[in-house]
């Protein structure tokens, strides 16, 4: 989005050519179509409604500008009225939920019903994308670990919600902090 938004066609064509995904394909002898590549992914994002068909960003792409990681997801449920209908914890939820990446044999305990954990992902599922891309297994998972750190259970209560090692809970925080942080910077409202 950022080189659709800050450069003409010839001034992508030399980033790509420059970036070390060029390189390490032209090391393998590999047919590169580096502006073919660029322009489908461009193709694609005027499908979902990141670019206008003039090559402008959208306001839905300028939003996705700002944030680093996930940003198709999270523009999706903040460039429309998804995020409205949430609340502030299942924000919060959904956010943990799409940047979580779990680790294999790991238990957590379940906070809501599965019929309440159902309802939510009903409600997540309004958006397209989200209802493609997220793993709703997440959102069973992290509900009980979030919405209790959201109404500040001490860290030593939060151990006991699951079998994950201290770091993974610190990365995941520190991880819903800092999309936070980038959607508040590109939320042109706030």
């Amino acid at each position: 989005l950022n080189l659709v938004h800050r450069y003409e066609k010839g001034e992508i064509e030399f980033i790509l050519k420059s970036s070390f995904d060029h390189y390490l394909k032209k090391k393998q002898n590999k047919n590169i179509r580096i502006m073919a590549s660029f322009s489908h992914r461009v193709h694609i994002l005027k499908r979902l409604g990141f670019v206008e068909k003039t090559g402008e960003l959208t306001e839905k792409g300028r939003f996705a500008m700002y944030i680093y990681a996930h940003e198709l997801l999270i523009a999706d449920v903040f460039c429309s009225d998804l995020h409205k209908e949430l609340t502030e914890k299942e924000i919060i939820l959904l956010i943990a939920s799409i940047m979580f990446e779990g680790r294999r044999g790991t238990r957590y305990q379940y906070g809501l019903s599965k019929r309440d954990t159902e309802k939510l992902c009903k409600k997540f599922n309004k958006s397209k994308v989200l209802a493609k891309k997220l793993n709703m297994n997440n959102v069973s998972h992290l509900n009980k670990i979030i919405y209790s750190w959201v109404d500040g259970v001490t860290f030593e209560k939060l151990l006991t919600f699951s079998t994950m090692q201290e770091g993974d809970y610190i990365r995941l925080f520190r991880q819903v902090i800092d999309m936070m942080r980038q959607i508040k910077r590109a939320t042109a409202d706030y």
